[in-house]
């Protein structure tokens, strides 16, 4: 791989960072406003690059936009169907389902992802119900 490869990978990877769980488009503004030169595309290639390379995760979410963590411990993830912000949620439910499924039903689980989705504090608990 070239430098100049290398170095959009870098600038990209340190962009996605610097973002709080962002969509490909954040990611792409932020880039080319900072760095003209780096195209559209390029960004995409290589945020699919960091995923394969396992750099960066893709998050699925209920708003339908795929979004994209650097924090790649394991962790789950609430949206607010209000306001759209992603919150990491820094436990593992899981723990005692793979052992189960490892040991009971000999499946391994390689990974999971689970979004809780609700309202955040800023849109209030009950004002919607």
């Amino acid at each position: 791989m070239n430098y100049r490869n290398t170095r959009q990978k870098e600038i990209i990877l340190k962009t996605v960072r610097s973002l709080y769980h962002p969509t490909i488009t954040d990611v792409a503004e932020l880039v080319r406003h900072e760095h003209p030169s780096i195209g559209v595309s390029t960004v995409y290639r290589n945020v699919n690059l960091l995923v394969e390379q396992g750099q960066l995760r893709r998050l699925p979410m209920p708003d339908q936009a795929m979004h994209y963590d650097a924090n790649l411990h394991p962790h789950q993830h609430f949206q607010c169907v209000d306001c759209g912000k992603i919150l990491d949620l820094d436990f593992d439910p899981y723990d005692q389902l793979a052992e189960y499924m490892k040991e009971k039903a000999q499946l391994e689980i390689i990974a999971h992802e689970t979004v809780f989705s609700g309202r955040c504090p800023q849109c209030g608990h009950g004002a919607h119900s």
